[in-house]
């Protein structure tokens, strides 16, 4: 027996929803700023969670901005976790600025963030900025 398609069904048969589907909101945006700052360098701004989901986007958009020649200045003001992957890529970036002569800096970390930073000695390879 052949089942019907949806244009067939009739509406009294479809299934009902309880309400509208969810729209979930990834656990990492991030932004580059268009322009450099000051000192020339460019900053990417991550609001979310940084961790282990998050690093291949952040490490893409640092790898992006260190083909463009700049300095790069990772900003964690708006990051709500991160966690030891966090703390692992922004060494592997800082790695790869170093291989292009260019730096890595962190920027405005929670007081969480620059302790897991320091703890990790990832303080010892990436400046950090701010409070």
């Amino acid at each position: 027996m052949r089942r019907p398609t949806l244009d067939e069904t009739p509406l009294a048969v479809l299934p009902r929803t309880t309400g509208w589907p969810t729209i979930q909101e990834p656990p990492l945006r991030l932004r580059v700023d268009p322009e450099p700052d000051d000192s020339g360098r460019r900053r990417i701004r991550l609001h979310g969670e940084f961790d282990a989901g998050s690093v291949d986007l952040v490490c893409a958009a640092v790898d992006h901005v260190l083909r463009s020649g700049r300095d790069v200045v990772v900003d964690l003001g708006a990051v709500e976790f991160c966690d030891a992957s966090a703390a692992r890529a922004l060494l592997a970036c800082a790695h790869q600025a170093a291989a292009a002569r260019r730096t890595v800096a962190v920027a405005n970390p929670r007081p969480f963030q620059r302790r897991l930073l320091t703890m990790l000695r990832v303080d010892e390879v990436v400046t950090i900025e701010g409070p």
